[in-house]
């Protein structure tokens, strides 16, 4: 009789396993990103038909991108993963578009911080500026995560040996493991419950078509 061992769970982020790749890794981020945005939707939804005014929700959710996908998610992409496709030589103009989009995201997500700051704002030019600021990250940010996912990140195996890929894994996960010793990012992550509560779309039963 064969015994088959049991699998490792992938643990969550920052309890990352030996077993996750580096990919599986950045997969799980654009998941969490996507939570964000899924908030965010909302959140600017209500804004827009006037029915909550209230942007501070709004604020802490911009924060928790910045944290994760600026500072974090993006910057790891640009050290660890583009640098070793690029050496290939293939997809060069999807990497300049991707670096580019990556410059992008984060101009508008400091742009919102800003905006968002005080709970409120001024001017109805300052509402519609925040309405359209996070529609264009999402939209373009949907699809830029997309493409890593069927494009670059696949790609990423064809041109790293083993040793490399064991190697960039090891370097992801001590760094996620050290931003969960940062407690203000912990609290941060424990945010996104609430995040999600405010905006409406912490229960996944509305999203089924009636």
């Amino acid at each position: 009789m064969v015994q088959i061992a049991p699998q490792e769970t992938p643990g969550r982020f920052g309890e990352e396993s030996v077993m996750t790749s580096p990919t599986e890794m950045l997969s799980r981020e654009h998941a969490l990103m996507e939570r964000l945005m899924i908030s965010i939707e909302s959140m600017i939804a209500s804004i827009a038909n006037g029915e909550n005014m209230d942007l501070r929700p709004l604020h802490r959710a911009a924060m928790l991108m910045k944290r994760v996908g600026s500072e974090h998610h993006m910057v790891d992409e640009e050290r660890l993963i583009f640098p070793k496709i690029e050496t290939s030589g293939r997809h060069a103009d999807l990497l300049r578009t991707l670096r580019l989009q990556h410059d992008k995201g984060r101009a508008i997500i400091d742009r919102v911080i800003d905006l968002t700051e005080a709970g409120g704002v001024d001017t109805i030019g300052e509402m519609n500026e925040i309405v359209r600021l996070c529609m264009s990250f999402i939209v373009m940010y949907r699809s830029h995560a997309a493409v890593e996912e069927t494009i670059l990140f696949p790609a990423l195996y064809d041109f790293a040996t083993n040793d490399e890929i064991m190697n960039i894994q090891a370097i992801m996960r001590g760094e996620e493991e050290g931003l969960m010793k940062d407690q203000k990012f912990h609290n941060m992550m424990d945010s996104l419950a609430a995040i999600e509560a405010v905006a409406g779309t912490s229960d996944i039963s509305r999203f089924t078509p009636r």
